[in-house]
């Protein structure tokens, strides 16, 4: 890549309206790379201070290093405590996301229940004029029913009573008397 760079570049630098246009941005770059290293080179030498530092307080035996051990145990004690507290209020949140979708479910399924009773209670409003009719038609075959049954019966005695009338009458001329079958019948009846 740094190849092909060069290479562009000299193809460039070969003409000179483009070296002259070039040339700026040339200086710019090499400072901008001399200045990347030096601030690498710092950040390194920061690094290595502060671990130098912390490794003579740590190794120190003074009050200093004591009270900085103490220090670091208690940032690490309260990291931890940080940590599990995060944890909690994580899974608290967890939970309280899967009780609200929860109860978003009850809500939307009590909203359909509600719909369709009131579904239901139209229609039994609608079924209701019908089913006071059906009543009231069928309270009419019922004593329609009866008074068929009272005249059926009624009608049966009068076609016995006319029948035994007939008979009777039938018994009481002579021609019953010649035949023998309409004395036994008459002995029966008697």
């Amino acid at each position: 890549m740094w190849k092909n760079r060069e290479r562009d570049r000299g193809s460039i630098l070969s003409s000179k309206a483009g070296q002259a246009t070039i040339e700026p941005w040339d200086e710019q770059y090499k400072k901008l790379r001399a200045n990347l290293r030096n601030a690498n080179l710092q950040a390194k030498e920061n690094i290595r201070k502060a671990a130098q530092e912390e490794r003579e307080l740590l190794l120190g035996g003074g009050e200093e290093s004591t009270i900085h051990r103490r220090n670091l145990q208690t940032k690490a004690r309260m990291t931890s405590a940080a940590e599990s507290i995060t944890e909690s209020l994580r899974r608290s949140h967890q939970m309280m996301v899967q009780e609200v979708e929860r109860s978003a479910s009850t809500l939307a399924t009590f909203d359909e229940s509600t719909s369709v009773l009131r579904k239901a209670e139209g229609e039994y409003q609608g079924h209701r004029p019908l089913l006071m009719r059906t009543r009231g038609l069928l309270s009419t075959t019922q004593r329609q029913d009866v008074l068929d049954r009272i005249i059926l019966t009624i009608g049966c005695a009068f076609l016995l009573g006319s029948s035994l009338c007939c008979l009777k009458a039938y018994w009481s001329t002579d021609t019953a008397k010649e035949t023998g079958w309409c004395h036994q019948i008459r002995f029966i009846i008697s």
